[in-house]
Formats: C-alpha cells, sequence, structure tokens
C-alpha cells in the first residue's frame, strides 16, 4: 500500500471513532446505563489510539504529496500542527476511558472526577481531530480551498 492510502486508512478512524464513543458517552447518561457507557468509553479508547497510527503514517504521506505541484506546503504544515495536540488528547483520553471501564469501582468518590475529566478530554480531542481532519482534507481536495485541481508532475 501506498503511504497516502495507509494514512487515508488510519486518518478517518480517530475522527469518526472518538466522535462516536463520545456522543455513546453522552447518551449513555440519558439512558442511565452503565454498560452503553462502557461500550462509548471503549469506542473512544479504540479509536483514539488509532491516532497513533494515523500520525505514524502521516510523514510518509507527507513526503508522497510534496512532490505534486500545486501543493500548499502552508496547508500540510498547519495539518501538522494541528495533529501535534491530538496524541497526547488522544493519550490522556484513552487512559481515562480504559480507567472508568476497568477500575470505576476502586476509583471510589473520584470516579465522578474521572469522568469530568474525561468529557473535557475527549471534547477537546474530538474538536481538534476534526479541525485538523478538514485541514488535512485541503491537501488533496481543492474544493475545499478554491484552487485548482492537484495534477502530479511529470518526471
Amino acid at each position: 500500500m501506498e503511504p497516502t492510502q495507509l494514512h487515508n486508512l488510519f486518518n478517518h478512524l480517530p475522527i469518526i471513532g472518538t466522535a462516536i464513543g463520545f456522543v455513546i458517552v453522552g447518551v449513555s447518561f440519558f439512558m442511565k446505563n452503565k454498560t452503553v457507557r462502557n461500550v462509548g468509553l471503549l469506542t473512544f479508547a479504540v479509536m483514539a489510539l488509532a491516532a497513533f497510527p494515523a500520525n505514524y503514517t502521516g510523514e510518509d504521506a507527507e513526503e508522497q504529496v510534496e512532490e505534486f505541484k500545486n501543493v500548499d506546503h502552508n496547508v500540510i504544515h498547519e495539518h501538522e500542527e494541528l495533529t501535534e495536540i491530538i496524541l497526547p488528547l488522544a493519550g490522556i483520553g484513552a487512559f481515562l476511558a480504559l480507567t472508568l471501564v476497568f477500575f470505576e469501582s476502586r476509583l471510589g468518590k473520584a470516579a465522578p472526577i474521572v469522568l469530568v475529566a474525561f468529557f473535557v478530554v475527549a471534547a477537546f480531542e474530538v474538536v481538534q481531530a476534526v479541525r485538523a481532519g478538514h485541514q488535512g482534507g485541503k491537501i488533496r481536495r481543492p474544493e475545499l480551498t478554491n484552487t485548482i485541481p492537484i495534477v502530479p508532475e511529470k518526471q
């Protein structure tokens, strides 16, 4: 598989998956269902951890795309800058989610605090992932930037 194919395979998971997990956790409060909440937390954790291979494959994808004509290197740089914040947020969010699923009974009165911390971190991670995804889309989707279509340079 080409680097850009691998990157595109992985980069959608932390964007869509963490948002779905976050929504499931939110819905679980209205349902008052701990099982649904745990499904949402596990979904969030697994999808957040997918940010790591997405980031790893991004370097090779960048090298490949930089060879194309009319690629705005500022857009690539902005995309890269946005993704740098995702990894720590994804790691912390996944840690908090897994802590709640597997160790909630041991947390005692601290469990609600951990849950609030999860919601704050998860909300920032989801927003940042969406922003980074949108910026990444601008690299190869000229309709998002009102530029001409990108054509590979002749070798």
